[in-house]
């Protein structure tokens, strides 16, 4: 099963790659719930390892060959999952109620009645006369992997004589205004065919109890807590200057011995110093700065460049990337800049993320972000800050070296603003530091950047010096010099201009 994020636009994807996947790291997993067995069908091969959205508890096994997307705006996660036939596309989200009152079968209906509507004949005052739509099973008082649950298949005629396609939908409630449905789609052809196939992959998932859910992420996060209560800011000014500067390369491992097969895909500088608020905009001049400007406190620059590879052109496009990240001493106020450029030939593609963290005297938390680039309208965002534990951008670069100094060895949890690519949302990350048992001097950090990423592991030397990250994706970061990292993309012939 191939398994990958995949947000929209492509810059703003770029962003979450470079500030927040690639950068560093985060946070490990809630209580998982897995099922002790794959469903077993003649018909049917499963894959051996379940398939887990660990925000909402699910896991579930999937056909053999399927392909995954993942992508999330604020709290709603959206699964795509596409067998390897292409035959049938099933969605899993987690769609939410402010009305805690809302039932599976409110849910059920409204969705039928969409898709009633989507084919209705109307009158000429718009009132519905019929509808071209044909409800095929509307059951909402199932019982489904033991769990109360509702399921309806709509077959819905095309336009110009093209096949019926086939809506199928099941939804469970996993708390109080929150469910987690799974909408299949195929042709009305091909509807004997795959729904079995639906039908046992939606039998076979498996939910942890959302109490278990909420106490593990309440102890996570209370450990994060209760470690930056004990992290003086002594410490962190010595972890500043002790990771004042250091190159990364980004690669993909060679598949035998010869590093000469390992393919390039970026590097990043990542600085840290003591400054002023005023140096996000370096084309500011100290002589004009005002006001905030001269707040004094904490910086981070990170300075990247990715290659990705264009499916559709089969060319590398290059996205270069500067983010200059602001905190005063106290951990109460934030700011940051990124700047980001998709270089296509002779046209450069610029995209931009401005936001602020304020705290107030009530110790009352407000985030402000402003992003704009090429084919995306200049918005303004408000993000909603969902607990305790809330941790700034800029301390996530640095967080390894935070926990590793603190010496404890736990499962961390904190509330962190993730980047445009990753829904411009506050999400929780999860970090799980450990030594490694037959190595003294070794720590281990396995993170995930949202509850449903998959993990990065990385390894630390005691004094937080980095050895190695690898990604979910294989790709792999290691500490280099300057001086090598140059000679390698020299030798290459990768764009360092």
């Amino acid at each position: 099963m191939k398994q990958t994020s995949h947000f929209t636009p492509k810059l703003a994807q770029f962003a979450s790659l470079s500030f927040a996947g690639l950068l560093l790291f985060s946070p490990p997993a809630t209580a998982r719930s897995t099922p002790t067995a794959p469903p077993s069908t003649s018909a049917i091969e499963m894959a051996a390892d379940p398939f887990t959205l660990p925000s909402v508890g699910l896991s579930l096994y999937l056909p053999v060959g399927c392909t995954t997307q993942t992508s999330q705006i604020e709290q709603v996660v959206t699964v795509q999952i596409i067998p390897e036939d292409a035959s049938w596309r099933l969605l899993i989200r987690t769609p939410r109620s402010n009305d805690p009152k809302v039932t599976i079968k409110q849910v059920i209906d409204h969705s039928v009645e969409q898709l009633l509507a989507s084919t209705a004949i109307r009158d000429s005052q718009n009132n519905t006369i019929s509808t071209k739509a044909k409800v095929i099973e509307n059951n909402t008082t199932l019982i489904i992997a033991g769990k109360p649950a509702g399921r309806a298949y709509v077959s819905l005629p095309q336009a110009n004589n093209q096949p019926n396609v086939i809506k199928g939908f099941t939804a469970f409630q996993v708390g109080s205004g929150k469910f987690v449905t799974f909408e299949l789609t195929t042709f009305e052809s091909q509807l004997e065919k795959v729904r079995p196939v639906y039908e046992t992959i939606v039998s076979g998932a498996s939910f942890t109890d959302p109490g278990d859910l909420a106490t593990s992420r309440a102890a996570a996060v209370q450990a994060g807590i209760l470690m930056f209560d004990q992290f003086s800011s002594g410490q962190m000014a010595t972890l500043i200057q002790t990771n004042a500067d250091r190159f990364e390369r980004l690669y993909e491992p060679a598949t035998s011995d010869d590093d000469a097969m390992e393919r390039e895909k970026g590097y990043r500088r990542i600085r840290f110093s003591k400054g002023f608020r005023g140096e996000l905009d370096p084309s500011k001049s100290r002589s004009k700065w005002a006001g905030l400007d001269h707040q004094e406190g904490y910086i981070a620059q990170i300075d990247a460049r990715l290659l990705i590879d264009d499916p559709q052109s089969n060319a590398v496009q290059v996205y270069d990337s500067i983010g200059i990240f602001f905190m005063t001493p106290d951990r109460k106020d934030e700011a940051w800049l990124v700047k980001m450029t998709l270089r296509d030939g002779n046209t450069n593609r610029p995209w931009t993320e401005i936001g602020a963290r304020q705290t107030n005297d009530v110790g009352k938390i407000t985030i402000n972000v402003t992003t704009q680039g090429p084919g995306i309208s200049p918005s303004h965002t408000q993000p909603l800050i969902q607990g305790q534990g809330y941790i700034s951008r800029l301390e996530t670069y640095i967080l390894p070296q935070i926990l590793i100094a603190h010496g404890i060895e736990a499962d961390f949890g904190f509330y962190t603003y993730q980047p445009a690519g990753a829904g411009g949302a506050v999400h929780l990350r999860r970090d799980l530091l450990e030594q490694v048992p037959s190595r003294p001097g070794l720590y281990k950090i396995t993170t995930h950047q949202t509850e449903n990423a998959e993990p990065q592991i990385s390894f630390f030397r005691a004094d937080g010096s980095l050895i190695q990250t690898t990604l979910p994706d294989g790709r792999t970061w290691e500490p280099i010099t300057f001086e090598r990292l140059l000679k390698i993309w020299k030798a290459k012939g990768l764009p360092t201009q």
